[in-house]
């Protein structure tokens, strides 16, 4: 659990609970932050109580879930489906954070109680107690410590299985001192997420890559067994974030992609099918071949670019390889890849006085503008979503990572994003204006010219295209790690862009 306060999911139809559980707690050392959702309409799922949902599931560290929330007179009426902690409640938290112990708690558990107890024991929770537990004399700080480590240990067997050892091991770890303190200072319980992870390994070389802009961090490790498992070595890609659920959104997307056969997907297998959380840190990892690399880091030359762009052209083309003609309004074929209202405002407020700004704001407030506001023709398919260089992987497999914003949509859309990045991260391949679609004597645009060939784009994908790049470039403007010169850039080029759509 953190060092600072316990964040608490607490789910009880008893009054007044709140308190009993704070000043239990309290009492024992636990500084505890508590979201109680109390369950008050008995036909209503979960009680008619509003649990977390998506990143609200990034502030909780531990659940206590009342097993029978609606309860009966006597115990010996218990059927499973009249526990709906157990039947409601719990598999809501599998399913949406499964990383999060779960402990049960009733004031049934008891020895006279046996039928109840054989019915409650069943549906795999991570610990069990008794209500009464934080009004009693008999709470300690470790009987309490011991409860949550068991809880903690059950919920790592539950994604490690039985390789998982709960113990500080002595895997060695080895990269830059410089990397150790970018780690140190940003998630203080990193080795032990890498001990969990990699729970099979004696020694661990960690490489930082360059990743996204998301604010996770992506690292190269090359981890070797314990001389007793063969003392092999393997290379990983390990990505590490404050957000489990955004990782967790990542990895069941991949997994999604996998059992639909994507081959990209079943290229990069993960090593494991759930999040690793320690201690406000998260943690996954995909395996990969020998040698693969970032595209970024290949990118330094336009003859690199060249054949580089030829390469994420290939992957491209295969993974768009059962594209269809469809016919939409832009802006609402747009709207569903645009960043978020409260982005698009802050864009369109920094880039003031532009064109583009006008746009954002369209969007954001859902206005229309004239620029978008017409149908279109385009290429449509399953995209990638978030088509930067650090998701395109070259080895001997090159492959995509990260499906987690994947759908269905617009091809210009990733084609957008990918000749944006570049342009972000690469200021030589930078020219007086933005990249044209048809413009050959830009090097940024061989990214497009095996694809254009293969799957014959039209003047809809070049619309939705420039509209696109225009966002995602204004859209860095809200990121932190920009740099001051690239963003003059951006100001600069908006300020004087007068290309938005073909018309």
């Amino acid at each position: 659990m953190p060092e600072g306060s316990l964040n608490l999911l607490l789910v009880d139809d008893a009054p007044n609970v709140k308190e009993e559980i704070e000043k239990g707690l309290k009492k024992i050392g636990i500084p505890v932050i508590i979201d109680y959702q109390c369950p008050v309409r008995r036909d209503e799922p979960f009680g008619g109580c509003k649990l977390p949902a998506g990143k609200e599931f990034d502030k909780v560290d531990l659940a206590l879930v009342d097993l029978e929330l609606f309860p009966q007179m006597e115990t010996i009426h218990y059927t499973p489906e009249d526990l709906r902690g157990g039947t409601e409640i719990l598999p809501y938290i599998r399913r949406e954070a499964p990383w999060i112990p779960v402990i049960a708690y009733s004031r049934l558990f008891k020895k006279e109680a046996e039928y109840f107890l054989s019915i409650a024991c069943s549906f795999g929770f991570d610990g069990h107690t008794t209500r009464g537990m934080f009004g009693a004399n008999w709470l300690t700080r470790e009987l309490w410590d011991g409860i949550v480590s068991r809880a903690l240990v059950l919920r790592r067997h539950a994604i490690l299985g039985e390789q998982f050892i709960a113990s500080e091991n002595d895997m060695q770890f080895d990269l830059t001192q410089e990397s150790g303190a970018k780690l140190n200072s940003r998630f203080p319980s990193w080795k032990r997420v890498v001990r969990n992870i990699f729970c099979f390994g004696k020694k661990v070389v960690l490489e930082p890559l360059v990743g996204g802009w998301s604010g996770a961090q992506v690292w190269k490790a090359y981890v070797r067994q314990r001389n007793e498992d063969g003392g092999r070595e393997g290379e990983w890609v390990w990505k590490i974030s404050s957000s489990p659920w955004k990782l967790h959104k990542e990895l069941q997307a991949h997994l999604r992609m996998q059992r639909g056969g994507l081959d990209f997907a079943r290229a990069v297998p993960p090593l494991w099918q759930g999040v690793i959380y320690e201690d406000g840190t998260a943690g996954i990892a995909y395996q990969f071949a020998k040698n693969t690399q970032e595209a970024i880091t290949l990118l330094r030359t336009e003859k690199d670019v060249k054949i580089i762009g030829d390469r994420i052209s290939s992957i491209l083309c295969a993974f768009y390889r059962e594209s269809v003609n469809e016919r939409g309004v832009i802006e609402n074929i747009i709207s569903k890849w645009c960043p978020k209202k409260e982005d698009l405002l802050s864009a369109a407020d920094v880039t003031k006085g532009t064109f583009i700004s006008q746009v954002l704001k369209a969007i954001a407030e859902k206005k229309g503008h004239t620029s978008i506001n017409r149908t279109c023709t385009y290429k449509q398919c399953l995209i990638h979503g978030d088509m930067h260089l650090g998701n395109v992987m070259l080895g001997d497999n090159d492959v995509f990572i990260d499906f987690a914003l994947s759908d269905v949509g617009p091809i210009s859309v990733d084609i957008a994003k990918i000749v944006s990045d570049i342009l972000l991260r690469i200021p030589h391949l930078r020219r007086e204006k933005l990249p044209e679609w048809n413009n050959k004597s830009d090097p940024v645009m061989h990214v497009l010219e095996k694809l254009n060939n293969n799957i014959g784009l039209s003047l809809g994908d070049i619309d939705i295209f420039n509209m696109m790049l225009r966002i995602y470039i204004a859209q860095a403007l809200n990121y932190g790690d920009i740099s001051g010169d690239t963003k003059d850039w951006i100001l600069d080029i908006l300020k004087t862009d007068d290309v938005i759509v073909d018309k």
